[in-house]
């Protein structure tokens, strides 16, 4: 019975990935049904945030703040959290222009290729 046991926590731990945040990594928090709009229905957004690590609260929780500074009711679990991928938005002043002038090109290039055969 005991190697039974240890078979399955084995197979059961191969897939577990243990989240390690440090203080300030900013991070998404999952969107739980109590806190989402119920009239978004399915689509609704599954992670909130970013929001930024402030403290170990204890093991694998963690206490958070919004981008302004102001911390979070209570303290959130690792399981709950995963990093966000944030773009610097001073990379991104005005995207539309530059994306627009790519795709004029691209699509230029395109019907010049098309027009050859």
């Amino acid at each position: 019975m005991a190697t039974y046991q240890q078979r399955i926590a084995k197979s059961y731990n191969k897939n577990i990935r243990i989240r390690r945040f440090h203080v300030g990594d900013l991070v998404l928090r999952k969107a739980f049904k109590n806190t989402t709009n119920p009239a978004n229905g399915k689509l609704a957004p599954k992670w909130e945030g970013p929001y930024k690590i402030e403290s170990e609260a204890g093991k694998r929780a963690y206490k958070l703040t919004n981008l302004e500074g102001e911390p979070l009711p209570r303290s959130w679990n690792a399981i709950h959290l995963k990093y966000s991928r944030r773009i610097d938005e001073t990379l991104c002043l005005n995207p539309c222009s530059d994306l627009k002038s790519d795709l004029d090109q691209d699509h230029a290039q395109t019907l010049s290729l098309a027009a050859k055969f």
